[in-house]
């Protein structure tokens, strides 16, 4: 055998590319295409709008003789002819290259009465088992608006004794607001310019009193130039700890299974450019399969601890979920292998420790970059997504800060929380945050797998939440997210905490797949897995595949399947999330009924895609009715 040396190696790919460059077909070189779209007898066909899609977006139409061309195309482009009254064979063509022989054959339909189409999907658990066909109830519906707003000045909800937060009118300058405060017999603590925010305590005793506090807190609401005032309120993280047995080990890839993160990485693995910051606990710096992900250098405190480590492990969990190092032989994968994770510590260390609302509007205001006044520290590197695995009360002050987040670009992810209770904790319930539940495993007995239920423990009751795997059953025995975890070690843990993770790492994905901020959040909606009533799931259990592809449409068609080609000769597109019935016009003749959701846009039936037919049925006139159950395809 021949041998190159590394030197002649290089020099041969050198050559290969500058050849490329010089007009070796590379593909973003400009080229030409044409062809002919005959009758079933040779005859041209006039009229034919030809769709050019993919690398270049163009049109074309057929002349007398059936003829088309088209230039300056680039890249790969799908060829689609459409005629009204007329299907194609094949029904599209895909080139990335110059080709004088583009051609398809035309045939005329007959009217044939309808077809009356209802589609429902069979998911299947952990990877290809047991259908769920989703039916609605007439079971009451809460939206969004109606979920459980907690009184912001309710004296019974945990906060910072002696504590309030004051809204303030932003036309007044720092220092007049400041003045304003002290002349009322308030010590301003901390200030958050932006927002106009300050953090007071009295000026002489502390409250020794709920009644002493409601005090207060009438007296400032009188001041002039007060918009709102608030105690500060603590919130609590939504996670569950168990202890690391080597009998769960088994399960450790369930949830990735669960919402198709293996099919999700053949497209897409992430993008360091990607930034996450993770409000919570602060962060195992050293961990081995964190380090290469994590922003250390932005990383930030706002408990007051003074530093970034994480004694908890529960952002370190959270953390490792959203982005592990992954690929590299060694603990737990992340649902990104590529990230920027910026840890920002929000929750002191201690006992039950809890992060207050202070604290939070620090924090989400740092991940923005919105934190831009001389005696905080500045982030001049905002972030895409933050991940809030917490929950408690709602505040002025924290939904001013969420909506500043949003205003500003950036997508929040929040723990529904772990009441099982029909609400949502905040900040999960302001319509700015994509509000997360968590669904087990599924897990019937060893071996044995069927739908994903909502966990015991997951809050419900809002129609616009998302469900992800948090793991965890009142018995304990049916599966634990397993992440990374502090001293270099790995955790099982469950709650909506690791439930959120996984719905921040998916968006991530989506955003380094190039899905627009703007999309994201419809495109996870739609493409959600419909497991059971919107009241207790939402918009359903979301599906990472088909969300980096951002699928849209599923195709009903008349015609018939050759191979993986579909020849419709008669096709509606519905919208998903497709939930009812659709009425579609049909031809006369021997056909199948089809329907499809081409998962990669690629114009041929192939693995992924969901899909289901009939068998050769001869069509008339009337209505049809027909249940189309459409499944994972295999090839």
């Amino acid at each position: 055998m021949k041998k190159t040396s590394r030197m002649g190696a290089l020099l041969i790919a050198l050559c290969l590319l500058i050849a490329g460059c010089m007009g070796g077909g590379g593909a973003l070189q400009e080229y030409s295409i044409s062809g002919i779209i005959t009758d079933a007898s040779g005859n041209g066909v006039a009229g034919v709008t030809v769709v050019l899609s993919g690398g270049s977006s163009k049109t074309a139409t057929t002349g007398a003789d059936g003829t088309w061309d088209a230039d300056g195309l680039k890249g790969r482009v799908t060829v689609t002819p459409r005629k009204d009254g007329w299907y194609f064979d094949p029904p599209s063509r895909t080139v990335d290259r110059a080709n004088d022989q583009v051609n398809f054959t035309a045939k005329k339909t007959e009217p044939g009465g309808t077809v009356t189409v209802k589609i429902q999907f069979d998911h299947s658990f952990p990877k290809a088992r047991e259908q769920q066909q989703y039916e609605p109830s007439s079971a009451t519906i809460s939206p969004r608006a109606t979920t459980r707003n907690l009184p912001v000045s309710d004296p019974t909800t945990p906060h910072v004794p002696g504590e309030f937060v004051v809204m303030m009118d932003p036309s007044l300058s720092r220092e007049e607001r400041v003045r304003i405060l002290e002349e009322s017999g308030y010590v301003v603590l901390d200030t958050l310019d932006v927002i106009a925010a300050h953090l007071v305590t009295p000026a002489g005793a502390m409250p020794a009193s709920a009644v002493e506090e409601e005090h207060h807190l009438a007296a400032l609401q009188e001041v002039s130039g007060i918009w709102s005032v608030d105690y500060n309120h603590k919130k609590s993280l939504r996670g569950i700890r168990v202890p690391n047995d080597p009998d769960y080990s088994e399960l450790q890839w369930w949830h990735y299974d669960q919402i198709r993160l293996p099919q999700a990485w053949s497209v897409t693995t992430g993008s360091r450019d990607i930034r996450i910051a993770v409000l919570d606990t602060g962060i195992d710096r050293d961990h081995p399969d964190l380090l290469a992900n994590l922003d250390l250098e932005y990383a930030q405190d706002f408990s007051g601890d003074g530093y970034i480590d994480d004694t908890d492990g529960h952002g370190t969990h959270v953390a490792g979920t959203i982005g592990a190092v992954s690929n590299n032989k060694r603990d737990v994968a992340g649902v990104m292998w590529e990230v920027t994770i910026l840890p920002i510590k929000v929750f002191p260390d201690g006992e039950d420790t809890e992060a207050d609302d202070w604290m939070i509007a620090n924090g989400i205001l740092y991940a923005s970059g919105l934190l831009n006044q001389p005696d905080k520290p500045k982030n001049p590197k905002p972030v895409d997504i933050i991940n809030m695995s917490l929950g408690g009360p709602s505040s002025r002050l924290e939904q001013t800060a969420v909506e500043e987040a949003y205003s500003a670009g950036v997508i929040l992810v929040a723990a529904a929380g772990n009441d099982g209770e029909p609400f949502l904790e905040y900040p999960a319930a302001y319509p700015e945050v994509i509000a997360v539940g968590a669904t087990g495993s599924g897990r019937i007995s060893s071996g044995r797998w069927g739908l994903p239920q909502r966990a015991y423990y997951s809050n419900y009751g809002d129609v616009d939440m998302l469900m992800a795997p948090g793991g965890g059953a009142e018995n304990h025995d049916d599966g634990y997210v397993w992440s990374t975890a502090i001293d270099g070690e790995v955790w099982g843990m469950a709650g909506t905490s690791q439930a959120t993770p996984h719905v921040s790492g998916v968006i991530g994905l989506m955003l380094a797949n190039g899905i627009p901020k703007s999309e994201v959040r419809d495109v996870l909606e739609r493409t959600a897995m419909k497991i059971g009533h919107p009241n207790e799931y939402g918009h359903g259990l979301i599906n990472a595949y088909w969300a980096v592809n951002a699928v849209e449409n599923v195709y009903i068609m008349q015609g018939r399947r050759d191979g993986d080609q579909l020849i419709p000769v008669q096709q509606q597109s519905v919208r998903l999330p497709a939930q009812g019935s659709y009425t579609m016009n049909l031809s006369t003749g021997s056909w199948q009924l089809m329907a499809w959701v081409d998962v990669n846009n690629n114009g041929k039936l192939d693995a992924g895609d969901y899909y289901c037919e009939t068998s050769t049925m001869e069509f008339d006139k009337g209505n049809k009715p027909w249940t189309a159950t459409l499944k994972e395809w295999k090839n």
